[in-house]
Formats: C-alpha cells, structure tokens, sequence
C-alpha cells in the first residue's frame, strides 16, 4: 500500500512539473503523430478494478448499468426455469402451512429469495396450481385442517398478486422522482423495483451532500444530476423525502422488503448502506433533535440496518479512541486540532486517500476511477480484517455475519 502511494505521488509530482507540449504541425513526408490509446473496454475496466475477496465498491452504480441488469433478469428467468416444486405428503404439507407461526405468502408458496432473484403471475400459478393438487380437500377427507390448508393457500395467491401490483406501482414512483420512466411490462418487477430504490437513495445522498461538501463540489454536482435528469427538480426531491412522509413510508413498505430479499447480498448491503447516508445526511439537517419517526418503520423493515449503524459506530470510535504503541505516532501532515486525537489506523487511511485523491476544490475524481476503486476495496477489506480478529458474537464481527 504505502509503495503505492508514493508511486502515485511521483507520478503527480512529475505531471505538475512536466512544461505543456507543444503543439505540433504536420510536415510533409514524416509520420504523424502516434493517435492516443483507446480507452479501456468494459471488461479491461473490470479487470483494472478487480480486488481479490471484494465483488462490489460500495458506490458502483450497478442500477444503471443495463447490461448487468439483463444478466441479472435473464439468471432469474433460468432460476425459475430448472424450479420445481417438491410436494411432500399433504399431511405434511398442511402441517407446513396451519401449525406453529403463521408463515408468509411467499413461504406457503416456495417463492421468492435471492435463489430464484423474484417472481410474476406465471410463478404464483404454477406453484398454486402444484401444490392445491396436493392439498384440495376431496382428495383429503381423512385430513382435519386441510380445507383450512387449502384456503390460506388462495390466500396467499391472491395477496402475491396485489404484491406485485404494489411494486409495479412504486417502481413507476420512484423513476419519476427522478424524472425518468420505466419499461410498461415487468413481468417480475422485483429487481426493478430494487433498481429504482437503490437509484433514489443514491440520488437522495448526492443532492443532500455527506459531510462537509465545498460550494464548488456541490456546484458540479448539481450541474450533473440536472443534465442527466432534466425532468426531476433539485428543491421538490429533497423536500420530497425530508418533509413528506409518503416517499419514506414507500421505502419501509413491505413490498420493497421482498424486493430486497429477492436481490443479492452484494446489492442489499449497498442498499443499506444507502439507507444509512441518507439517515446521515437527515440528522445534519435538523441539527438537534431526533429524526422522524418514519425511521423507526424503517428499522423494523429493515433491521439490519440497525446491525449496520452498530458497525459504523464501532469504526468510527476505531478511528479516534485506538492509543498509539509507544514510538509508532506516525506522520499526518495535518494541522487540525484534532489530530492528536485520531488513532494511528485512521492516519494511516488518510494518507491513503490524501495521496489518490486531488487536492483542491476546483477538481474531483470520477465515480469510475480505478485508484478511487481499488482504495475503497482495500480499505474495506481492512475493514473484515480487523473484524475477524474479534470476539465472535460481539462488535463488528457479529454485525458483519448478520450482514453476509
């Protein structure tokens, strides 16, 4: 890492001190100019920011790249194409769905879960067709409780199916807060409505700003999101979710949670991470105070998010309460009061990112920049480090197993 960091620090040092070319004319009878090297194909790009033991950087916005998104759509289409439902006896099957806890609708008919990544109408008949052959009453006298088998059965069916009106609906929401539209067919909406929510939040966060934003950086930003989404309002979005309740209660719905379960886990842990900048940022705006109490739904749609602020609490206290071993102070160049107070783990990740990102608030690094990448990777793989070295079933490595 810190052979790194110096090599991209010479590498910076050599381009400021390199005069500007000059510009050259063509002269007849020699050879032009060598044409620059074209960028990178998508698949080289992934090979320059492939890090051993990390499958996603936690800001990729894999929601709007819609070859990943066909693959995705076409791996639930195969998932559902080997699926096969195994009954077993039907007093089995009746015990399943009438004794002990009420189970949920997808439960009582095998779907959903990232195994299949979703489900339509076409799987809710199959699987109501399979198994009310299996549990019809005529064919079970002998069965008490299989009429009432029988009868959650249609229930679930038919709640699966308001389900999947619910999705379709906010899927069309959400695209339009921020100005976009959605395909009008969505035979298993699931994955786009996962899409969409995991867009907002991202937008949410960037118009809100983390943390201390300069004017300049917030400019830039604002003059991006508004050429990209030149239908959605900056003001009306961010009141939108901060000042209205709707949006908010949308995203603890129980219709986003199967979603979320129907996706993989690379994608649920940026989701929650999502949900908490977006907390973040809404703490900062109210300055004191609690935040509203749509949060406690969200914390109940989602507890794991509640795993996740524990694990960003215990890193952040990492970063400040860890002492320095006696002669190991290490080297900030920073002269913020503060700084005796940072630990030595967390000088050293400043270093890090004080050496790959540009100084200054005239410049930014792009999304898609492979040091930017490879950083983030390697800090997180820190990160799962430090948390295997602790007391299993306590701190972050017990939030870190709930999470994968």
């Amino acid at each position: 890492m810190e052979q790194k960091i110096l090599e991209r620090l010479k590498l910076q040092a050599a381009a400021k001190a390199a005069p500007a070319p000059a510009t050259q004319l063509a002269v007849p009878g020699t050879a032009p100019a060598p044409a620059p090297a074209p960028p990178p194909t998508p698949d080289e790009r992934l090979e320059q920011l492939k890090v051993d033991g990390a499958e996603l950087c936690g800001d990729e916005a894999w929601f709007a790249d819609e070859d990943l998104r066909s693959e995705l759509r076409a791996a639930v289409q195969e998932a559902h194409r080997e699926q096969k439902i195994l009954i077993a006896s039907p007093a089995e099957e009746v015990q399943r769905i009438c004794e002990g806890a009420r189970p949920s609708a997808l439960a009582v008919l095998r779907l959903g879960g990232a195994h299949l990544g979703g489900y339509g109408e076409a799987d809710i008949a199959y699987s109501y067709r399979q198994l009310s052959r299996a549990l019809h009453p005529d064919k079970n006298p002998d069965i008490p409780q299989a009429d009432q088998a029988f009868h959650r059965l249609s229930e679930a069916a038919e709640e699966l199916r308001l389900g999947l009106q619910e999705q379709r609906r906010l899927v069309v929401w959400f695209a339009s807060a921020t100005g976009r539209q959605v395909p009008d067919t969505m035979e298993r909406p699931q994955e786009t409505l996962f899409a969409e929510a995991s867009r907002l939040l991202t937008v949410i966060c960037g118009l809100a700003g983390e943390g201390h934003v300069p004017t300049a950086a917030r400019s830039r930003a604002l003059s991006l999101f508004a050429s990209a989404h030149q239908g959605c309002r900056v003001p009306e979005l961010l009141c939108l979710w901060f000042e209205r309740s709707q949006l908010m209660e949308a995203m603890a719905s129980p219709a986003l949670r199967i979603a979320y379960d129907c996706a993989a886990k690379r994608y649920r842990a940026q989701f929650l991470c999502l949900l908490s900048r977006v907390l973040a940022a809404e703490v900062r705006r109210i300055g004191r105070g609690m935040p509203r109490d749509g949060w406690k739904q969200m914390a109940e749609t989602f507890p794991e998010l509640v795993l996740w602020q524990e694990l960003r609490e215990q890193f952040y206290q990492r970063c400040w309460l860890e002492p320095d071993p006696p002669g190991m102070g290490g080297c900030d160049r920073s002269r913020s009061p503060e700084r005796a107070l940072r630990s030595r783990w967390a000088r050293k990740w400043r270093k890090a990112m004080a050496a790959i990102l540009p100084a200054g608030e005239d410049t930014a690094a792009p999304p898609g920049d492979p040091e930017v990448c490879k950083l983030a990777h390697v800090i997180w793989k820190d990160i799962v480090a430090v948390a295997e070295k602790e007391v299993a079933g306590s701190g972050p490595k017990r939030a870190l197993g709930r999470l994968n």
